[in-house]
């Protein structure tokens, strides 16, 4: 199989300004720049309303990537969208997601798709995308959730992940995402109150937004 790292081996990448979630409905939205120790975030890229996450384990890669998107919707939306074919439910710490196993058909254009992947794109086993220089067939496995209003999808390209192998990564986001707590007034925290931060894990306050990052070992006294 294919080697990847058991600790990433590229920086962590920035995550998004406040200002570019707030454009996208995306204030409460969870994110992190590092998914347990094998991937960190490489880039996040805007598109069609949403936003994607980039993770790499390896500098150079054989084509896996690990994604996770995320983008505002209503709760109709988010079922209307759900894999009809290949798809079991899943429950992580609270969290009830869908858990799914089908082919990526990456391509150049809608003509060069041939029509068996098209007859298995209708049944929902198969997803095309675009922008690719030749054609492949890779195996993609997903996790979807809908929480408070944003539309969650943890993504995996190019690798034979299982489902426990999904609902783990779902776990070590859960437990290694920065919460934005929108409305609230910054504070003061002074250097004394604050014990045992990495230099990732400071505590920041910005334009009204409290970011907490958990579980680290924050101590704070008031």
């Amino acid at each position: 199989g294919k080697y990847e790292a058991k600790y990433s081996q590229i920086d962590e990448g920035e995550l998004p300004k406040d200002s570019e979630l707030a454009e996208l409905g995306l204030e409460n939205v969870k994110q992190t720049s590092k998914l347990n120790n094998q991937f960190n975030l490489d880039t996040y890229e805007i598109n069609d309303g949403g936003i994607r996450y980039s993770y790499l384990a390896n500098a150079v890669t054989s084509g896996e990537r690990l994604y996770i998107y995320a983008k505002k919707m209503t709760e109709d939306e988010y079922k209307a969208m759900l894999p009809k074919a290949k798809s079991q439910n899943i429950s992580v710490d609270g969290i009830n997601g869908v858990f799914n196993d089908r082919t990526l058909y990456y391509t150049t254009d809608e003509n060069s798709v041939p029509q068996n992947v098209k007859d298995n794109e209708a049944k929902g086993n198969v997803v095309v995308r675009y922008g690719n220089s030749t054609a492949e067939l890779l195996p993609m496995t997903q996790i979807m959730w809908y929480e408070n209003g944003i539309c969650y999808t943890l993504e995996s390209i190019s690798r034979t992940y299982t489902t426990d192998d999904m609902t783990s990564l779902l776990k070590d986001f859960i437990n290694s995402t920065i919460y934005h707590i929108a409305k609230r007034q910054p504070f003061d925290c002074p250097k004394s109150h604050i014990h045992h931060l990495s230099h990732h894990n400071r505590l920041r306050t910005s334009n009204n937004i409290i970011h907490l990052p958990y579980p680290q070992h924050l101590i704070l006294s008031f």
